[in-house]
């Protein structure tokens, strides 16, 4: 009878806390390790509203990957999510296209999350990935952020790490395409971190709200 009660006094903490408390050994930080493999999916919103996305995208996950864990960032607008294995992405990409979300704008999955010094380090990560995806392809590089701690603005990144991508894979037949790509190489400064993903450009999912589809 004890155990009963107990049981039920749970459940109905569990019902009135929500998801939160019920996804929050989800939740872990971002260490100082140089480099974080994926795969990642990177969730951009409002700023203020990363909770909620975060809850949209849970009920979207959970159920193909009970095993996702959030990585926690300062930045505010994104919500980075890190998945158990390589092939849950596709189903969760495809998942989270298909749902009718509030605060969810953008999907972009990440390959590695990396700590770097300087642009050799960054040059060094990107082409490692690179290396695993590009052949006889096109590609374009796109950096999102101010990237101030390397020094450089993310149109000039954009040039260097293109330029960097067909010298280090000089046989890999690849060209730069900056309007069609089949390809898409993608820099997101998180805080201390960089997210690096290499995908097909079909893949970098932008979400309608269901704001977006009211009559």
């Amino acid at each position: 009878m004890q155990i009963r009660k107990v049981m039920e006094s749970v459940c109905s903490i569990i019902k009135e806390t929500g998801r939160v408390e019920r996804y929050r050994h989800h939740e872990v930080m971002i260490m100082n390790n140089k480099q974080l493999s994926g795969p990642f999916i990177l969730i951009t919103t409002k700023p203020g509203k990363e909770k909620v996305a975060y809850e949209e995208a849970l009920d979207c996950i959970i159920p193909i990957d009970p095993n996702v864990s959030r990585h926690t960032t300062s930045r505010r607008g994104i919500v980075l999510l890190k998945l158990s294995s390589d092939d849950k992405l596709e189903k969760v990409m495809k998942e989270i296209q298909g749902r009718i979300t509030s605060t969810i704008f953008h999907v972009i999955p990440l390959d590695l999350v990396a700590y770097v010094s300087d642009l050799k380090e960054l040059s060094n990560a990107v082409v490692k990935v690179a290396e695993k995806k590009l052949k006889n392809c096109t590609f374009r590089v796109r950096c999102k952020g101010h990237f101030r701690r390397l020094n450089v603005g993310s149109a000039r990144l954009e040039a260097y790490l293109g330029k960097e991508i067909l010298r280090r894979l000089h046989g890999r037949n690849l060209k730069v395409s900056l309007s069609n790509p089949d390809f898409v190489v993608i820099l997101y400064e998180l805080d201390e971190s960089i997210g690096i993903g290499v995908f097909p450009r079909c893949m970098m999912l932008r979400k309608k709200t269901r704001w977006d589809l009211r009559d």
